[in-house]
């Protein structure tokens, strides 16, 4: 149900390699914290001291801007936490332990950050913040301040402040962010959990078990309650000046004295869902504390036993895990029952630690002296089935994020849309058939899919099938359907092909154990053009054999296709009749119950098993092609780069292939002989990924022609093997390739802002720069170039003289 990844393979972040070596080869030190957020991972290192951020940017995004907006700040002070708006992920208060606030925003326009301000938490001198918070309908920061000097007679010590913000975007400083006010005082040190309307304060030792406190901001009220007997003792209303805690204690001891000491009911985690608070016993038990004054008992977690107190607790969707280094286990929030259970020995030695944020989107993971990874729901838990009912948000799942999603955002729109009072209640959206649109209903489907196809789900998909595949059923003309209508209709395909491999009688699982004799039987039995089965499932069952056995079906094909001899200019009407088949597009098998495509499969395989031959069989079939039906040369080159883009379609990542250089070449080829827009830029991006230096030059120098692709493409190159320290090696040849219309001021400026010294001795910098060129004079730039390059100090007059042209 989860899968542990590493969170460099997880999301196409930025600067991976940066990130690789600080949490997993830990380059700088062991990682201190890992802040997640969506679209973001923040690093600290050096005790908490250096700050990197890791940015996952759009594939939009222009590739000739140079990115300056790194988040990378060093600090006088370690941070002690990370806070962010729920609604604005990119926005951040890092928050330092002196109470020192810096304020960063992230903007989407220039994928950079910016800082907006900054300001101090704490009035008091010498104060040291100890927990912090931020609650988003108060729009506050709550925290937990040290004053004075803590000893052993008097733990109590520690005060509970907060700054309320200004609303919009007006610049956060200590000027224009509210005084500081005090809420409890002279108490143990605190943990803070903002709830839905209110904050829970919960103390640690010496308080007395059980005691805990909420704050409500709109009426400045503060409850006191005892967890034990699971209700309010005490509510000062009104509060304008702090509360003391030892105060309140003092008036609940007779209490106290009453309550049995029970070592079953001693509290082993406090966990934050959310707008709740989960607190975990040692015995299993769970209860919930919300807004409520009355605490609501939860499920019981079967075998906890062996969890220690040090372990970690997490909520994701309906489940509660603990981590330890021994192992992650799971357990279901509804059953209590055990979910999962995982074997931490390969992701953690020593030590290891959590993070999570929950904002609309939650994002969760941890980090150890192993690296840092994070955490993947792979499926939801199977919905019940309910034959005979229409199929409601209810069905399934109402606690799954799915159904939370919809409620919130529905009864948002009706809130800001509608005239009448009566309010949008939960019982109403989840009753009767609300969806506009039958993809909403495949999604929560297979939402609940894990992938072995049970019997609830299978009948669910046969009867959506049934109403809407096909064009069995007319949609209502809404902008949703208009944009999944074609999704719906190629994933309802694919579920027909699914049925029909299912239903087939067809013995191509017993190929799987057999030797290479039978699957070549199993494959030619598959492509005769007499066989009674579909095409759709005949192509399925391909797709896997190839799958199983890539080289033995790619040499079985080979030698059915006779691709060894060399091309016959005159073309049979048996080899008209095969190609024709061949070569037909994939989509095209449904329409023709004769017609077997082969060519994206041959694609597929000579790309994981022949890299480097899958373009010239490309030009054989496209030559093939030609000579069956003969074309005009314009409509040639226009089949020919379709061939190109279907093969360039149907091949997947060169990490697939045996031979993974190889595999990124043919693909940079085949991207530059489709004729697809941007298709050397991609083509050349492709190169640089994998680090092939050689070819990406080639590619630069085919393309040295003094256009503005020219230039793109040089800068692109020469920004790459700066920022990998690969210059060197290539300096001649690149110099070589610069357009003539790019300025030296350019090329210098490219070069300090992304070369990493040191690389290179001063000689090596004197050859790149002894040539005389005719079009540009640099000899009175020359020792600075040196000097900069080098690292050298500032030349003298004499050596200025001496090395002038």
């Amino acid at each position: 149900m989860m899968s542990i990844n590493l969170c460099v393979a997880v999301h196409g972040y930025h600067r991976k390699q940066l990130l690789e070596e600080l949490t997993f080869k830990q380059r700088q030190g062991s990682v201190i914290h890992i802040w997640g957020r969506p679209g973001h991972i923040l690093v600290f290192v050096q005790n908490g001291m250096k700050l990197y951020t890791f940015d996952i940017l759009p594939a939009s995004c222009p590739q000739l801007v140079h990115r300056q907006g790194y988040l990378d700040v060093e600090f006088d002070v370690p941070i002690l936490d990370v806070l962010s708006p729920r609604n604005t992920p990119n926005l951040l208060y890092l928050v330092q332990e002196n109470g020192r606030v810096q304020v960063w925003h992230f903007s989407t326009k220039t994928y950079s950050w910016s800082q907006d301000g900054d300001f101090d938490l704490c009035n008091a001198a010498g104060a040291k913040v100890m927990s912090v918070t931020f609650h988003d309908v108060h729009n506050s920061i709550y925290w937990c301040e040290k004053r004075g000097a803590l000893s052993s007679s008097d733990p109590c010590c520690y005060c509970i402040c907060k700054r309320t913000l200004p609303p919009g975007s007006e610049r956060l400083s200590s000027s224009t962010i509210g005084s500081v006010m005090a809420v409890l005082h002279n108490c143990p040190q605190c943990d803070l959990v903002p709830l839905r309307d209110s904050l829970l304060i919960w103390p640690r030792e010496p308080s007395p078990p059980g005691l805990f406190f909420k704050w409500y901001h709109v009426t400045s009220s503060l409850q006191a309650h005892i967890l034990q007997l699971q209700q309010c003792y005490f509510t000062e209303d009104n509060l304008f000046n702090a509360l003391d805690f030892r105060s309140v204690a003092s008036r609940l001891l007779g209490i106290w004295s009453q309550i049995p000491v029970d070592q079953g009911h001693s509290v082993l985690a406090l966990v934050h869902n959310f707008k709740e608070l989960l607190v975990l016993y040692r015995n299993g038990n769970i209860d919930i504390v919300a807004d409520k004054e009355e605490i609501v008992p939860g499920c019981s977690l079967c075998d906890v036993s062996d969890i220690d107190a040090t372990a970690q607790w997490v909520v994701f969707r309906n489940m509660m895990g603990a981590v330890t280094t021994k192992c992650l286990r799971f357990y279901s929030l509804q059953t209590g029952r055990i979910l999962q259970e995982i074997d931490m020995s390969s992701f953690c030695d020593k030590w290891v630690r959590v993070w999570n944020h929950m904002s609309a989107i939650q994002v969760v993971g941890f980090y150890s002296d192993k690296g840092a990874y994070r955490l993947q729901m792979t499926s939801a838990s199977k919905w019940p089935r309910t034959p005979e009912t229409p199929q409601t948000l209810r069905t399934y799942g109402k606690d799954s994020l799915a159904t939370q999603t919809v409620l919130e955002e529905a009864q948002k729109y009706y809130k800001e849309r509608s005239v009448s009072h009566a309010p949008l209640t939960d019982d109403i959206l989840l009753s009767g058939d609300m969806f506009h649109s039958p993809a909403l209903l495949v999604a929560l489907i297979q939402q609940g899919n894990d992938g072995s196809q049970t019997l609830e789900i299978s009948d669910a998909m046969e009867g959506l099938l049934k109403k809407y595949g096909q064009g069995n059923a007319k949609h209502m003309q809404t902008k949703l359907n208009d944009l999944t209508g074609p999704l719906l209709s190629e994933y309802f395909q694919l579920e027909q092909q699914l049925k029909d491999m299912v239903d087939s009688d067809s013995n191509c699982q017993a190929a799987f154990a057999t030797q290479q004799s039978t699957v070549q039987a199993e494959v030619l039995e598959l492509i005769d053009e007499n066989s009674t089965a579909s095409v759709a499932t005949r192509r399925g069952q391909l797709e896997i054999m190839a799958d199983e056995f890539p080289q033995q079906v790619l040499e079985t094909l080979l030698d059915y296709l006779d691709l060894e001899t060399e091309v016959d200019p005159t073309v049979n009407q048996a080899q008209v009749r095969k190609w024709t088949s061949v070569l037909a597009p994939e989509n095209s098998a449904s329409a023709n119950g004769t017609c077997f495509p082969l060519f994206e499969i041959l694609c597929r395989l000579f790309f994981i098993q022949q890299p480097d031959q899958l373009v010239s069989f490309v030009r054989m079939a496209q030559t093939i092609s030609d000579r069956m039906v003969g074309s005009y040369t314009f409509m040639r080159k226009k089949k020919e780069c379709q061939f190109y883009e279907r093969a360039l379609a149907s091949i997947g990542n060169p990490e697939l292939s045996t031979n993974v250089d190889s595999a990124a070449v043919t693909m940079a080829t085949l991207i530059i002989n489709s004729g697809l827009p941007h298709c050397h830029v991609r083509s050349l991006q492709t190169l640089l990924r994998y680090e092939l230096w050689d070819p990406a030059v080639k590619v630069v120098a085919q393309l040295a022609d003094q256009s503005d692709l020219h230039l793109e493409l040089y800068v692109i190159l020469l920004v790459a093997l700066l920022k990998e320290n690969a210059f060197p090696q290539y300096c001649s040849q690149v110099m070589q390739l610069t357009p003539h219309r790019m300025s030296i001021t350019t090329v210098l400026d490219l070069l300090q802002r992304h070369y990493k010294r040191p690389a290179m001795n001063t000689e090596e910098w004197c050859q790149i720069f002894c040539t005389d060129e005719d079009r540009l004079n640099i000899g009175a730039l020359r020792p600075h170039l040196i000097r900069m390059l080098s690292g050298r100090e500032e030349p003298t007059t004499e050596t200025l003289s001496s090395t002038s042209l």
